[in-house]
């Protein structure tokens, strides 16, 4: 007797969850080059598999850091943002979210070189509020004098109305 035999796709046989022939379609679609290599479309698929893998599991860690029972779009954005490669990885991504979350950086440095950071970002602040102040004085100087030319312009005229 002849054993019936089940198809099984490129992602089955390649242990991957995501689908490859999608990834491969999309590949050739992109036109990122001229020609897409055999193997390419597995490696593309096993690097965004492992990225959402990475990802879930942050947002997972987010979430039950919070006490939440159930994982929402700030868990996912506050795991990319708090880790450094996704950080990177997702630097020019614009994740629209409500809820402030840490920056990369926060864990990056050691906790004194974060109160440098900290010093420096407050003294930054404040001279550019003082510049700010200047400058609207500056500006509020100038139109006082404006009005006082402009008025003595008025005065110099007689009153004469032509």
């Amino acid at each position: 007797m002849a054993v019936s035999s089940k198809k099984t796709g490129h992602s089955h046989k390649a242990g991957l969850e995501l689908n490859v022939a999608r990834v491969r379609k999309s590949l050739r679609r992109s036109k990122v080059s001229d020609a897409v290599g055999s193997k390419a479309p597995f490696f593309v698929t096993g690097a965004m598999e492992a990225i959402c893998k990475h990802i879930l599991n942050k947002a997972f860690e987010n979430s039950n850091d919070t006490k939440s029972r159930v994982m929402s779009n700030t868990d996912v954005i506050a795991a990319v943002r708090q880790d450094p490669g996704l950080s990177r990885l997702f630097g020019g991504f614009a994740f629209s979210s409500v809820q402030p979350s840490k920056k990369a950086i926060d864990y990056i440095l050691p906790a004194k070189e974060q109160k440098v950071r900290q010093d420096t970002i407050e003294e930054n602040k404040k001279k550019a509020a003082e510049r700010l102040a200047l400058e609207r004085e500056k500006r509020a100087a100038k139109k006082a004098e404006e009005a006082k030319a402009a008025e003595a312009a008025a005065g110099a005229g007689g009153g004469l109305d032509v």
